[in-house]
């Protein structure tokens, strides 16, 4: 076996095994049975039948390969005669059957990655200093997560809503931002960019930041300019 096709059925081996983590997600939609197994999948409120019954083709003459169409006739429930004292809590609440193929639906609206990273990330609880690193020069997509003791310090000593303090806290996030992006890079990408071309981005998007807000004609503000080597834009007159 080639060495990429033996990663791609190992990522697959991997997913297939979050399985039981997702089903609270899903939902499966019935509509003419063709494509679920009756014994197999999750379609049931009970989960898999032949995990929760394991004798249950046995006791109810239903071949374990057998798909839901066998129990379906034109839209209806159509289940053999239950005998089995066990196996008749299979027809005590059965989905509703739509029109249709079957299809599986994700539950809350549409599927996206983020809503599987939500569900399999650490929640945990929101620092403190988050708040402080919100206001006109904050970066977007800034990452809620629990960084090392020195941002905590930076963003205790960068406090208040002076523009140089604003420019501060924009500095630490993007920085922040920048590392956390790359360290996604190298895990995910196996790609790695030399630390000077970290430094050279977080240095061009604070300057786009900068230079997108209205700041006033300001000893402060004028002064912010030089410190990024960004000219002072030549204002018209009245």
């Amino acid at each position: 076996m080639d060495g990429g096709r033996e990663r791609r059925l190992l990522g697959w081996r991997k997913i297939l095994r979050l399985r039981s983590a997702l089903l609270p997600y899903i939902e499966f939609k019935i509509g003419d049975g063709e494509s679920f197994s009756l014994w197999h999948d999750p379609w049931h409120s009970l989960g898999s039948l032949i995990t929760r019954f394991p004798r249950g083709p046995g006791r109810t003459n239903i071949p374990e390969a057998a798909k839901l169409s066998a129990v379906l006739v034109d839209g209806n429930w159509s289940w053999p005669p239950i005998m089995d004292l066990e196996c008749i809590e299979i027809l005590h609440v059965l989905p509703i059957i739509h029109n249709g193929s079957d299809s599986i639906l994700w539950r809350g609206g549409g599927f996206s990655t983020k809503a599987v990273y939500d569900i399999f990330r650490n929640h945990g609880p929101k620092v403190g200093w988050y708040s402080l690193l919100l206001g006109p020069c904050q970066i977007p997509s800034w990452p809620n997560r629990a960084w090392a003791v020195d941002i905590a310090w930076a963003s205790k000593r960068w406090t208040g809503r002076h523009i140089v303090q604003a420019a501060y806290r924009a500095l630490l996030a993007t920085i922040v931002y920048r590392i956390w992006q790359e360290r996604n890079r190298r895990v995910f990408q196996q790609s790695m960019r030399p630390s000077s071309t970290i430094a050279g981005i977080v240095v061009d998007k604070m300057r786009q930041k900068i230079i997108s807000i209205d700041l006033p004609d300001s000893v402060s503000s004028r002064g912010l300019y030089r410190l990024w080597r960004i000219p002072w834009p030549v204002r018209g007159t009245d």
